[in-house]
């Protein structure tokens, strides 16, 4: 499913999204490379895939430079949900001796959440399994944040979690002044407690992410954090606070013209307002929630809680 919010952003988007790929074509760093389209992938999604072919055909295919593109093109083929795009985008790449050692990790670990998106399980932690065993190497032999945070991921994914609670030990001791990296660590704590029932720890975690999302200057990131902030509190029966951060993510999902977190923060206060007993509220938010950006893993919830509202709406009407 690919998704355009170009309608929502600035009336100068064009003109950051060709600033962005002229700085991308005659830039000799790999690294700004990746970090000019993460920038317009974020800010235009619409036009950042087709600015990133061209930028790659300037490229010797196999070159550092033209897998440093390969490996944001596929990243973001994921994140912009396109399921097919991606698989047929990783074929070439399994289990093929022309992918370099450094890229090997992300191929696997992309391929596992495919694998997961298909309901291949037992294939899926496969792929991540050679995802972790890439990935801790690099870290042991650099412990950079960006590998620390990857192997945190996958130990995750693997519901290793007392190992991933004692990789997270290990980490604080270097002490990165780094918030955007503990707000991702703090992340996948709550997802440690949740996956065993820790309600209050996850709201703990949740909190801690937040806090430090609040020091980075990404309002987009802060409105993610009060998202799964919101749905801590929740879990635990906390409605009022939960419905307050919430409304709290979605006046910055505006702001930052998250089109998908916008779509899903109006699902999450339907749901609020349904446990309210306000089936008026319930339904104005559905309204909103716009099918096109909702990403398909939510369809389940958005069908079932359509259907408890119709179904409470009668309810009351007869009485």
């Amino acid at each position: 499913m690919f998704f355009s919010v170009d309608s929502l952003r600035a009336p100068n988007a064009k003109a950051l999204a060709m600033c962005l790929v002229c700085c991308t074509l005659f830039s000799t760093s790999p690294f700004t490379y990746a970090q000019a389209f993460d920038t317009l992938c974020d800010k235009t999604p619409s036009s950042c895939l087709a600015l990133l072919n061209t930028a790659q055909s300037k490229h010797d295919v196999g070159s550092e430079s033209w897998w440093e593109l390969e490996a944001t093109r596929l990243t973001w083929l994921f994140e912009f949900h396109q399921e097919d795009e991606l698989y047929a985008a990783l074929r070439p790449w399994i289990n093929s001796t022309d992918v370099p050692s450094s890229y090997e990790p992300l191929i696997s670990k992309l391929l596992g959440k495919w694998l997961v998106i298909r309901g291949r399980n037992d294939e899926a932690a496969q792929s991540f399994e050679l995802a972790l065993e890439g990935y801790s190497k690099q870290y042991e032999a650099k412990p950079a944040q960006q590998t620390a945070l990857e192997v945190l991921n996958l130990l995750v994914a693997l519901n290793r979690l007392a190992q991933a609670e004692a990789f997270v030990a290990g980490l604080v001791e270097y002490e990165y002044s780094d918030p955007a990296f503990y707000r991702e660590v703090f992340a996948e704590l709550g997802h440690i407690a949740y996956r065993t029932d820790n309600y209050e720890k996850h709201v703990e975690y949740r909190l801690s992410s937040l806090e430090w999302a609040k020091q980075l200057d990404d309002k987009q990131q802060i409105g993610v954090a009060f998202n799964n902030y919101g749905v801590a509190l929740r879990n635990i029966g906390k409605i009022a606070q939960a419905k307050e951060a919430f409304i709290q993510g979605l006046s910055l999902a505006i702001s930052s013209s998250d089109a998908v977190r916008i779509s899903i923060l109006h699902l999450r206060l339907a749901e609020i307002s349904h446990m309210q007993n306000d089936i008026a509220g319930a339904r104005e938010w559905l309204s909103k929630a716009d099918l096109n950006h909702l990403p398909a893993s939510e369809f389940k919830r958005l069908r079932e809680l359509s259907t408890r509202v119709n179904a409470t709406s009668m309810t009351q009407e007869s009485n």
